[in-house]
């Protein structure tokens, strides 16, 4: 492919005028990604923002309305009002018997890495660390690491979270 753009570059530049026509088709292909690329970016960032906010409706409006979500423990939640469901006693002034607390926890995301399986899906792997929260057992958790995996997809133009697993990783990982 690059070679047949290079050879219509080459036989353009003969040609007045056409050398425009392709440089502005060339960018505006390469904006389309770069706007893409933001725009699932700025998913991990709202995603964090949310979590370190306790705001567990921000924290679902970053899910589709169909999406699927398993946290590090294998539980399970389908779409997002479910997700919202899910996430809310994690994030609730009274922290439950038998269930983690992230009301003071900070997530931060130390690397995310985007590759676009076509142009309305990409694949998502945000490696984090999380600090302050409460384990199931009712005691500080230190420092957690883990990686989220994304399947995040384009519709009517908005990107959105369809399918997310998350999976613990020891804290001894670099970063």
């Amino acid at each position: 492919m690059r070679f047949i753009k290079i050879l219509t570059l080459m036989f353009s530049l003969h040609l007045p005028g056409t050398v425009h026509c392709v440089w502005a088709q060339e960018s505006k292909q390469i904006a389309g990604v770069n706007d893409d690329y933001s725009a699932v970016q700025a998913l991990v960032t709202n995603l964090v923002a949310a979590s370190n906010a306790n705001d567990v409706k921000a924290f679902a409006d970053v899910f589709a309305s169909d999406a699927d979500f398993t946290n590090v423990f294998g539980q399970q939640a389908k779409g997002r009002s479910q997700i919202q469901e899910f996430h809310a006693p994690y994030y609730s002034g009274a922290r439950q018997p038998g269930r983690p607390s992230f009301i003071n926890a900070k997530l931060t995301a130390l690397e995310s890495r985007i590759r676009f399986l076509r142009p309305d899906v990409a694949a998502v792997d945000v490696k984090w660390r999380q600090t302050g929260a409460i384990s199931p057992e009712g005691k500080p958790w230190g420092t957690r690491m883990g990686l989220m995996n994304w399947v995040v997809t384009k519709e009517n133009g908005v990107w959105a979270i369809a399918v997310m697993h998350n999976t613990p990783l020891p804290a001894t990982t670099s970063r």
